[in-house]
Parts: C-alpha cells; sequence; structure tokens
C-alpha cells in the first residue's frame, strides 16, 4: 500500500504493556518508534510510515509491535516532546517512579536503577505532591487527556 516500514529488531522477549490506546507514546516513556517513523518521514519525504520492533527469536515470538504515525499519534509525540524540552529548559529533572508493577515487583521507572532498594517506599506519594508544584508544569502536561 505504498507504507513504509522502520524495524528495530529486538532478540529479547516483549514485556506488556498497558495503556497504549489511551497514549501511543506512554506520556514520554514510548518515544523510540514514533521518533523512528518521523525520522523517515522528513528523510524520505513520504507521509505513509510507520516503526515496529521486531522481535526475531522463538522467545519474542517473531512478534511485530508496530505503531503508525499517523495524525494523531504524531501531534502527541510533538506535544510530548515540546514537554520534555520546556522541562530541561526550565532545568527540571525530578524523579518519576512511574505506576507500581508487578511485573518487575517495583515502579515501571525504578525497575532497572541501581538506587531502587535505597528509594523511599512512599516515592510515588512523594512525586504526586510534588507534581502541582509550578516548577513541574511541563511535566503535567505529558499526562494525556484520557489517562488509562
Amino acid at each position: 500500500d505504498g507504507t513504509r516500514v522502520v524495524l528495530d529488531y529486538k532478540t529479547g522477549r516483549p514485556y506488556p504493556i498497558k495503556g497504549l490506546e489511551h497514549d501511543p507514546v506512554k506520556a514520554g516513556r514510548r518515544l523510540q518508534l514514533p521518533l523512528y517513523a518521523e525520522a523517515a518521514r522528513q528523510a524520505l519525504s513520504i507521509e505513509s510510515v510507520e516503526a515496529a520492533y521486531w522481535y526475531v527469536t522463538v522467545r519474542g515470538g517473531f512478534r511485530r509491535e508496530e505503531v503508525a504515525l499517523d495524525d494523531a499519534t504524531s501531534a502527541r509525540f510533538r506535544d510530548v516532546v515540546d514537554h520534555i524540552a520546556a522541562g530541561v529548559d526550565a532545568g527540571a529533572f525530578p524523579a518519576i517512579p512511574g505506576d507500581e508493577s508487578m511485573y518487575w515487583g517495583t515502579s515501571e521507572n525504578c525497575a532497572h536503577c541501581d538506587y531502587d532498594s535505597v528509594c523511599p517506599v512512599d516515592r510515588n506519594a512523594q512525586w504526586e505532591a510534588k507534581l502541582e508544584a509550578p516548577e513541574f508544569e511541563s511535566h503535567r502536561g505529558l499526562m494525556p487527556a484520557d489517562p488509562a
């Protein structure tokens, strides 16, 4: 159909991601595929483009996870990147634990952090309390209009 596809080959296995139907970039945590698609769109001067992770092993089930860069996904991607840039410009780099994850046994964004075991157990409550501070305006803008 003329759609170009950018593939990122993966040898591991996918883990479940919830909420993409409400926010295709997961408030800035899933930018890689839309970034690939946008780069291809601009570099090749094409309109119809998608990007995908392709798990190329038995362990990964030879599965593909795709994102089409339609108008809505492109708009959300650009909005989130603008908010991230505003936060960087403002010097706001808060620790954002993310949702509690039964899969990881900790908060989503803390799963691979070397300091996970020494952070406060009420880190999510602390983040929620800080979120209302004026310094975190750019981070509030990352939240989807219709959260999952």
